[in-house]
């Protein structure tokens, strides 16, 4: 009786092991499963539709600020420093200046009458004539004489706005981003510096803008111009956490079977838009 007790207690230590092994077994395949379940709902969770402005971004008339003729690397070297840039305005052309351009004419005694002698410039334009500034999307070309003249080595941002609207712009970023951080704590602000150009299909004509290279940053009022009556902003980086756009690299996996590089803690942005000239637009 006892050597049946004892191998019904052999049996039973036999069949804990078992158990043992089954849970050990269920427990990995649960892990997994809830593994491959959580990635799954992120994915879902992300808005592959062109409704997402990480998939296509479309320029806000007050939502955001565009940088002309600045180079992205040393925008980042900069910023990534500690160091801070100030944003730069287009300054309106003078009566003065109209007139040197062969746009207006005063004139004669008594009246002085201002004639305009051909549509005024846009600030495009403007920007491009007086400034000799590259407006384009683009990313701009450093030439030797350039280099030379310092150029792309300063630590100023320009844009392509006059003083009053840079200053009512960078104002309400400022605003939102505040509001954004006091209620939920979330910074909402960043600066992009580069986009990645898609289209639907090889037939469609219809461009979509992509973000590469998001910067967190901050932006913080600085010293009044007197002269122009605003007030100048500098902008910051607030962490060091670059993200690669996992929305974009889940949709270019989905529709085109591409595989979106992601961004490493060494990476600097030209780097990376080669490397995605290379892996992405080359095929």
């Amino acid at each position: 009786s006892s050597s049946e007790s004892t191998s019904e207690d052999t049996s039973s230590s036999e069949s804990t092991s078992e158990d043992t092994s089954s849970s050990e077994s269920t427990s990995e395949q649960k892990n997994d499963f809830s593994f491959l379940s959580l990635e799954e709902v992120r994915k879902r969770l992300l808005d592959l539709s062109n409704r997402n402005p990480l998939l296509n971004y479309r320029y806000p008339k007050v939502g955001c600020v565009r940088l002309i003729d600045e180079l992205p690397d040393q925008i980042f070297e900069i910023l990534s420093d500690k160091q801070e840039f100030t944003f730069l305005h287009v300054a309106e052309p003078t009566e003065k200046e109209l007139i040197e351009k062969g746009y207006l004419e005063i004139g004669p005694e008594p009246l002085y009458e201002k004639i305009e002698l051909k549509v005024y410039p846009t600030i495009k334009e403007w920007a491009k004539l007086r400034y000799g500034l590259e407006t384009s999307f683009e990313l701009p070309e450093q030439t030797e004489e350039e280099e030379e003249k310092g150029k792309h080595q300063d630590t100023d941002l320009q844009t392509l706005l006059y003083p009053p609207n840079l200053e009512s712009r960078l104002r309400t970023l400022r605003r939102n981003a505040e509001t954004a951080i006091k209620d939920s704590g979330t910074n909402i602000l960043f600066l992009n510096l580069g986009f990645l150009e898609w289209y639907e299909s090889s037939d469609s004509d219809v461009p979509h803008l992509a973000p590469l290279f998001t910067v967190p940053v901050q932006l913080e009022q600085s010293k009044f111009d007197s002269g122009d009556g605003v007030y100048y902003y500098k902008i910051n980086i607030k962490d060091d956490s670059i993200i690669t756009n996992i929305t974009l690299k889940e949709k270019l996996s989905n529709d085109f079977s591409l595989n979106f590089p992601e961004i490493e803690d060494d990476t600097i942005p030209e780097n990376y838009f080669n490397l995605i000239q290379e892996k992405i637009i080359s095929n």
